[in-house]
């Protein structure tokens, strides 16, 4: 096993994004999303199917292995960016990742108990893949994984909802005058 090797090659190392540009044309037809949609939907059992062969992935491993039937290669993020919109895409899909960081961010420092702060770090990790990753893993991993912190994240805001709903109504039985008007 050639070590150095392998940690580029599944390491998604920067001239590889490089090759994913020159391959794809330098962009020379931009996609307009198209690109970065089919890698996002791509994961969904059923809904993805039509996707799948125009994700970023999908283009990325036939640029290197000439065929369909090998998908071992993951499309770097800032390529299939690059695709679809060119280099004013790739400036503005950072800047947005940018914005995501902040608000994860806000979110694990206002916290109230440790599973909101695994919550949000755990968010955070797997949104920030996408400096060297590509939007199909963070998209798959969003939908089959996410599940039970969506369910949290639900339960909370439904639970908290009902309580200061409760707590409005005992507020406002307590200052009635006792025995009406």
């Amino acid at each position: 096993i050639d070590l150095p090797e392998m940690f580029q090659v599944y390491g998604g190392a920067p001239q590889f994004l490089a090759y994913f540009l020159k391959q794809g044309r330098w962009a020379a037809h931009p996609t307009w999303g198209h690109v970065l949609l089919s890698s996002v939907v791509s994961p969904v059992p059923i809904l993805g199917k039509p996707f799948r062969q125009t994700a970023g992935t999908a283009i990325y491993n036939r640029l290197i292995y000439g065929t369909s039937d090998v998908a071992d290669q993951i499309a770097p993020f800032a390529g299939e960016l690059f695709l679809d919109f060119h280099l004013a895409g790739v400036l503005a899909g950072f800047c947005l990742l940018g914005w995501v960081a902040n608000r994860l961010q806000q979110a694990f420092e206002n916290s109230r108990s440790s599973i909101e702060i695994f919550l949000w770090q755990y968010f955070a990790v797997w949104t920030f893949f996408l400096i060297f990753g590509s939007a199909s893993v963070v998209s798959q991993i969003l939908l089959y994984f996410g599940w039970p912190l969506y369910l949290y994240l639900f339960l909370r805001r439904f639970g908290s909802a009902r309580a200061h709903a409760a707590s409005r109504e005992r507020t406002a039985a307590t200052l009635e005058p006792a025995g009406g008007v």
